[in-house]
């Protein structure tokens, strides 16, 4: 196996694309995402729906830049972007704050799928301790997982990088557990892991203007 990341599209994305959206899509992106950022000092397990709305803007706004309807396919095309694996490298460097924030997220990587994990019968926490959940389900046959590379970097380097498209695709993987986990209350549906997608998308949009996040 090697990195599926490794690589970025050698073409931005347009993301002027999305101040040339007619106004009433604009304001309507903004206030999603200014309601999500009001809540950005909240507790973990308040963290839930703000997450959801900065989704749903995320999500607005990836579709205008990107043309696509297709979740997936938004996702691969956002991550893959030059320029946004730029801004988030140089939020990394510069910020010391959202490296912080970023390294704790990173230390509960990989997620795994809440639905493969909820059809080989687990439905409540397997331990508090994040290395003992992650072995345990690292052992069972037929569950995906993001960063999908995570233990490759792991058994190559020691460590998974956190860098733009390897930190999307794994919010990406919150985002799904929350939206088609069944409402099972596993571990990947803990308060901690969607607090720390919250924080490190919020933060990122915002920092890198990349949403407005005032109304």
């Amino acid at each position: 196996m090697s990195c599926p990341y490794a690589n970025p599209s050698p073409k931005a994305l347009d993301t002027d694309s999305f101040h040339r959206l007619h106004r009433d899509g604009k304001q309507l992106i903004s206030a999603w995402f200014a309601r999500a950022y009001r809540a950005i000092d909240c507790e973990a397990e308040q963290s839930f729906e703000p997450f959801i709305f900065t989704w749903i803007a995320f999500n607005a706004w990836g579709s205008c830049v990107t043309g696509q309807d297709r979740d997936k396919e938004l996702v691969r095309r956002v991550a893959n972007c030059p320029c946004l694996r730029g801004k988030f490298m140089n939020l990394v460097n510069e910020d010391e704050s959202f490296r912080s924030i970023l390294r704790s997220f990173a230390d509960s990587w990989p997620i795994f799928k809440a639905q493969d994990i909820r059809k080989e019968g687990y439905f409540g926490a397997i331990s508090r301790d994040r290395d003992e959940v992650i072995q345990h389900y690292r052992g069972i046959p037929d569950v995906s997982f993001e960063p999908s590379c995570a233990f490759f970097h792991k058994e190559n380097s020691g460590t998974i990088p956190v860098d733009w498209p390897h930190c999307l695709h794994t919010i990406y993987r919150v985002r799904c557990n929350l939206f088609h986990g069944e409402k099972s209350p596993h571990s990947e549906m803990d308060a901690r892991i969607v607090k720390g997608a919250f924080d490190v998308l919020v933060r990122f949009l915002a920092n890198a203007e990349i949403i407005p996040h005032y109304q």
